[in-house]
């Protein structure tokens, strides 16, 4: 992928409309119920070089555990390509009303109101090491019927305290700390055993030829 994507706005732009794109398709073809992978994009500086998809047919261990195989696939993304910034997007739930979710779990909220207050989103946050930034942002939907989409505005903050899985972003940052391997020679082989590793043992799919 040849376009550059020199800042956090534009890293995220690009994040959503991917989502978007393939949420959109998800609900067109298959209806409610159907979740988008979460996927880590890696960076070196504006250039996209390696995406990591996670595996949903993997057995699903609850929070902590999706927290270890998100640390794998970036420290893997990190020492392996170099990444100095990470965006992630999955799905997830926003609350508009904090009086009203605090102290709950969003998905019991979302099905309790059934109004705007909470609802689905897809979930964008990028970690940006070379200017020491963290944007987090959701985009609100809601199903029309079966098989439609109804989008909201994108809200945005640089606090991650609105986040529920603060543990996520730990993960990113902590992983731009990391050194990266010297570069073999063999740098087809070097990537696949890195790609093929993450895939194995943590359930990521790690796309690097893009």
């Amino acid at each position: 992928m040849e376009t550059e994507y020199p800042d956090s706005v534009a890293k995220v732009s690009l994040a959503f409309s991917v989502g978007r794109a393939a949420k959109t398709q998800l609900v067109a073809d298959f209806g409610v119920g159907e979740e988008l992978a979460l996927n880590v994009f890696g960076w070196v500086g504006g250039k996209l070089v390696c995406v990591a998809q996670m595996d949903l047919s993997w057995p699903d261990f609850g929070d902590e555990d999706k927290e270890s195989r998100i640390a794998d696939a970036v420290v893997v993304m990190r020492r392996g390509w170099g990444c100095d910034s990470f965006t992630m997007l999955a799905e997830g739930y926003v609350s508009k009303d904090p009086a009203f979710s605090k102290n709950k779990d969003l998905i019991d909220a979302f099905l309790e109101d059934r109004s705007s207050r909470v609802t689905e989103c897809l979930s964008i946050v990028n970690v940006d090491h070379v200017n020491d930034v963290v944007d987090v942002c959701a985009v609100p939907f809601r199903i029309k019927g079966r098989r439609n989409i109804e989008w909201g505005p994108l809200m945005r903050s640089d606090n991650t305290e609105v986040l529920r899985n603060r543990g996520y972003v730990r993960m990113m940052v902590e992983a731009l700390g990391v050194d990266q391997i010297d570069p073999p020679v063999d740098l087809d082989t070097f990537y696949l055993a890195l790609s093929t590793g993450l895939s194995e043992q943590a359930g990521f799919f790690l796309q690097y030829d893009i």
